[in-house]
């Protein structure tokens, strides 16, 4: 993960501390809601070889004032509780540590689970142990602003009900004291979950609950119908809302492509092209793909082969290492080239037509977890940020800030996610400086396959 801002920081630490408040006093108003198990919060180690991520634990350690632990492994930590809660930072390294301050075990620790090294034995873990450390938790955040926020921190209570009925039936329950829906999944995972802290930040704290149970005989029949109902939904209400800007031209729409290897994919590729009438391509890119025009609107399957995602990787891995020139970061960004006028009626139609399509052709897997984006005219960062504040209250929807590069609006229509994004001129000129290494990174050889 790239190095963050220093705002960014402040912004994961303001939706924990939020976050672990909120969940604590959610908790105490809400008896009938069972309480998390195996609460454990852990910061990001920021990226650096294995001396920098230990030196970070160890100034943790002494934030916390802690011994670390995992000496003689390659998990090094500092860990202390707070209540029954767990405040836990982990460097795991490519190297055995070997530091000379750090607690070991008398015994060989080659032969022992890394994690029996990590921590103390915990407290009694009893609801009030686990509301009280939420908030000694944040207090501590608070007192301390040179101890990382936890990042991306889930806490979920263990079902005890013995049938998948009953699972299901426990979180139904759950969902309704949380006031959200359940999702349902291929593999079974039956879900109930709701977010305390900011809005999409991941300092936020994640309470879940879920049931491990055989995937419902019914589950992609409402899978299907959903997509269908969610395409339909979005072009009644890019009609119904005319000051809604429209997707970009470029976007498309599509299925997730699975395969064990690559033959596979381009396999299932070549069916979907069979259904839609097309040739499957293999453009430069790397992808090979299926797809067609509805109206204004790309249905695109696309086998992505290994070849592509290891430049992929192997570029991404500068990311750390680029910087944008200062003067690049204060400039105004260069308007980009206006793509064709919108045709509102035309993409309407398309979203239509193609779940017409789809409903003709059962065999044709349906749009998965697509985002849409709207068009947002070039303007200041200001003027960006106040046309997508403009866009959250037509779609009624809160605002989504983090990272504070990244300001927007989403609504989830079925599988289609129209979303407005106003990306700030800094996280632009890293994206330019990054594009600059694309066509130089090789990625090593892999191993045959």
């Amino acid at each position: 993960m790239t190095d963050m801002s220093q705002d960014e920081l402040q912004d994961i630490r303001k939706a924990t501390l939020k976050g672990l408040r909120e969940l604590a006093d959610f908790l105490e108003a809400h008896p009938d809601l069972p309480e998390p198990t195996l609460t454990t919060f852990s910061p990001f180690i920021r990226g650096g070889d294995d001396e920098r991520q230990c030196a970070e634990v160890d100034r943790i350690a002494l934030v916390l004032d802690v011994e670390t632990t995992g000496h003689g492994t390659k998990q090094y930590s500092a860990c202390r509780y707070f209540g029954s809660v767990e405040y836990c930072a982990t460097a795991f390294t490519d190297e055995v540590v070997n530091r000379p301050d750090a607690v070991t075990d008398e015994d060989d620790t080659a032969t022992l689970d890394p994690y029996e090294l990590l921590r103390d034995e915990p407290p009694e873990e009893t609801r009030e142990s686990i509301i009280a450390g939420f908030r000694e938790l944040a207090d501590f955040l608070e007192a301390h602003p040179d101890l990382p926020a936890p990042y991306a921190t889930m806490a979920g209570p263990h079902l005890r009900q013995k049938t998948d009925e009953e699972k299901r039936a426990e979180v139904d329950r759950i969902a309704g004291i949380l006031g959200v829906e359940t999702t349902d999944s291929a593999n079974g995972h039956y879900n109930a979950s709701r977010y305390f802290g900011l809005h999409d930040n991941p300092g936020s704290i994640e309470y879940y609950a879920t049931a491990m149970t055989a995937p419902s005989d019914d589950f992609a029949e409402k899978t299907r119908n959903a997509a269908l109902k969610g395409l339909r939904d979005l072009a009644g209400f890019l009609e119904s809302h005319p000051d809604l800007p429209g997707p970009k031209s470029s976007e498309y729409v599509g299925p997730h492509i699975s395969g064990e290897d690559e033959e596979q994919k381009r396999a299932e590729v070549d069916r979907i092209a069979r259904i839609l009438g097309v040739e499957a391509t293999s453009p430069v890119d790397g992808h090979y793909s299926a797809s067609r025009d509805f109206g204004a609107i790309e249905y695109k399957a696309t086998a992505i082969t290994r070849e592509h995602m290891a430049r992929y990787m192997a570029w991404m891995s500068y990311d750390d290492a680029v910087t944008p020139d200062p003067s690049e970061t204060a400039m105004t960004d260069t308007p980009e080239e206006p793509g064709p006028p919108e045709d509102r009626e035309a993409i309407c139609n398309g979203l239509r037509e193609l779940a017409d399509f789809l409903e003709a052709h059962p065999e044709l897997p349906e749009p998965t977890s697509t985002m849409i984006f709207a068009r947002l005219d070039d303007g200041t960062e200001e003027q960006e940020r106040a046309e997508v504040d403009r866009i959250a209250r037509i779609l009624g929807v809160e605002i989504d800030n983090f990272p504070r590069t990244h300001y927007s609006a989403e609504r989830s229509f079925g599988p289609i996610e129209y979303s407005a994004v106003a990306i700030s001129h800094e996280c632009r000129a890293r994206a330019r400086a990054l594009q600059t290494y694309r066509d130089a990174v090789t990625p090593e050889p892999g191993p045959e396959r």
